[in-house]
């Protein structure tokens, strides 16, 4: 087993905007607009003492991810997609200094049935929604490699695509967006 600390941050540029489901209910007298005025922070995951997170799973789904889209050679015909997808356990989230009360949030008109087109119209009914952004985000995010077979030098290039190619957060590149990348400023190997 091997563990790798790798310290990232965010690429020039390139926010951290989460989506996780609101789950307050929407009040029988209150419009869809005070709604989401007071409820968009939810969108964002929080630790105990609220400093907002990236949870642990994002980097573990990351990586698996970047592991597909570029899927390096191990023996024969075989790839290292599912040792990344069986072997990688990330444990840790990351937490970032923003807290629920310090969080701002951007308002983007987004389509209202999470579809880009309607199939039938072909036109986006948008309605807008606030999401918790975070213009520079980083930290240090530790992986559980439990396979041998992943070297350090393939798990850096992975790692490498998925902070470039993947990303994290709504409007990724890995869904055609601008946010979520990441670099990797340094991996220590153990």
């Amino acid at each position: 087993m091997h563990t790798a600390t790798a310290v990232i941050k965010s690429a020039p540029g390139s926010a951290y905007q989460p989506g996780a489901e609101i789950i307050s209910p929407k009040g029988d007298q209150e419009s869809w607009d005070d709604w989401e005025a007071a409820h968009w922070r939810e969108r964002a995951h929080y630790d105990e003492a609220g400093h907002m997170i990236i949870p642990a799973i994002t980097f573990k789904r990351v990586i698996e991810a970047a592991a597909a889209y570029n899927p390096r050679k191990l023996k024969g015909s075989a790839t290292f997609t599912k040792l990344f997808e069986r072997a990688i356990i990330v444990t840790e989230s990351l937490v970032l200094k923003e807290t629920r009360e310090t969080i701002k949030g951007v308002t983007i008109a987004v389509p209202a049935d999470g579809m880009a087109t309607s199939k039938s119209t072909m036109k986006s009914n948008r309605v807008s929604r606030t999401f918790p952004t975070v213009k520079e985000w980083g930290g240090t995010v530790i992986f559980n490699i439990l396979d041998d077979r992943i070297s350090e030098a393939v798990f850096k290039d992975t790692l490498d695509d998925a902070g470039m190619y993947i990303g994290i957060g709504t409007w990724r590149p890995q869904r055609g967006g601008l946010n979520g990348r990441f670099e990797v400023v340094s991996l220590k190997w153990k």
